[in-house]
């Protein structure tokens, strides 16, 4: 399954080992390129965005190993119901939370708790008790404007579970 990628005792940074520079070169370009096209698509971006694009290098298989992920967009958090482990319950069902300062809290320091929202984040559905949203939706459903479980937007967005970027935030909890 996905486990025969994760290379936990090789660099982040150079998973290769120095000689692999040109690699972390292209890793660099393709993460840079992302997250611009994130900003340009009305998205705010952080440095989640930057670290998703290297731990994806280092934790997950490419794309071309993942005949369930149908997208352009790469793996994301929904897509791994597809995975014919998870389907036929011989491994876990993924569980993350991710933590989320707001303006109150992020003048006080990392230490301060809690925090604004403490995000849950399932192949199912995601969300949080807090009190600036206090709701759940369909992990797919990510990333737009709803209002009673409906679009509310001209646009439906896509891959905003971005399998790499709630990793990137749940490490950092």
């Amino acid at each position: 399954d996905m486990l025969r990628n994760i290379h936990l005792n090789e660099s982040i940074v150079f998973p290769g080992g120095q000689s692999n520079v040109p690699f972390f070169g292209k890793v660099i370009t393709e993460t840079l390129r992302a997250t611009t096209q994130k900003r340009l698509n009305g998205f705010n971006v952080s440095l989640a965005d930057v670290y998703s694009g290297l731990i994806s290098q280092q934790l997950l298989p490419p794309s071309s190993e993942v005949p369930f992920d149908a997208s352009d967009d790469g793996l994301t958090l929904s897509s791994l119901a597809k995975v014919p482990s998870v389907q036929n319950y011989s491994a876990p069902i993924p569980l993350m939370i991710s933590l989320q300062k707001d303006k109150a809290t992020f003048r006080t320091g990392m230490d301060s708790c809690p925090p604004a929202n403490i995000w849950e984040w399932s192949i199912f559905e995601s969300g949080t008790f807090g009190k600036s949203v206090d709701g759940f939706v369909r992990s797919d459903m990510i990333g737009n404007e709803l209002k009673n479980g409906k679009i509310t937007g001209d646009t439906c967005v896509e891959g905003a579970d971005n399998l790499p970027w709630v990793l990137a935030t749940a490490t950092a909890a």
